[in-house]
């Protein structure tokens, strides 16, 4: 318990705990969402963007951004099943 206080904490929300309901579970849960898609990785993004700037990246970065695009971007392919199956049931083979 002590420990999803704790995260709760680091999140920012500031509802007293015993006075959580079910009502509160949106707004709890938005509150991690934003905390650990956003607020914690805000910090490793700057500096990423910090160093593309220091080494002259990032101005290349905006005057050409479809020629750096394949470097940055995965390319969108269509899920399949095939491609599920692939991963979750790979074949072993023995050498």
């Amino acid at each position: 318990m002590d420990e999803a206080l704790d995260l709760l904490v680091q999140t920012g929300y500031r509802k007293c705990v015993a006075y959580l309901t079910l009502g509160d579970v949106p707004s709890v849960s938005n509150a991690l969402v934003e905390y650990h898609c956003l607020v914690k990785v805000k910090a490793a993004m700057d500096q990423f963007r910090n160093g593309l700037k220091a080494l002259g990246v990032l101005e290349m970065l905006h005057e050409c951004p479809a020629i750096w695009k394949p470097l940055f971007v995965l390319d969108a392919t269509q899920l399949t099943a095939g491609i599920l199956f692939k991963y979750f049931f790979q074949k072993l083979t023995l050498s």
